[in-house]
């Protein structure tokens, strides 16, 4: 398997997550979907920022990217891969802050019904 087809095959399963995630949500799994969207949210986090570890020099190469002239950089390479990072971020506090809540939610009931 080449480079391209790992590329390919990732963004086949993270579509493919993110229509479930949809389809959940639409009929009244929230639960799930809500984890489905965590999980999402970090996959697309955790692939840019190592896109950009690895495309810059903080990890030995740049021949990715021409960091020379600073305008271009920040608008052709910052701006964009700064939103996939933003965001999913975003995300990724609002739904587990969300998981946090129905966990400590779901301990408070087991208590009161061991306390019964």
């Amino acid at each position: 398997m080449n480079k391209n087809d790992i590329k390919k095959l990732y963004f086949i399963i993270f579509s493919l997550f993110n229509i479930i995630f949809n389809f959940q949500f639409i009929i009244g799994k929230t639960g799930q979907s809500v984890l489905l969207a965590f999980m999402v949210s970090t996959m697309t986090f955790s692939k840019t920022v190592l896109y950009i570890l690895i495309s810059s020099g903080l990890c030995g190469c740049h021949t990715h990217v021409n960091l020379e002239d600073w305008k271009r950089t920040v608008y052709l390479y910052i701006l964009p891969n700064g939103i996939w990072i933003v965001v999913p971020l975003l995300c990724m506090v609002a739904t587990g802050k969300i998981m946090l809540d129905c966990t400590k939610n779901y301990e408070a009931e087991t208590k009161e019904q061991k306390l019964r």
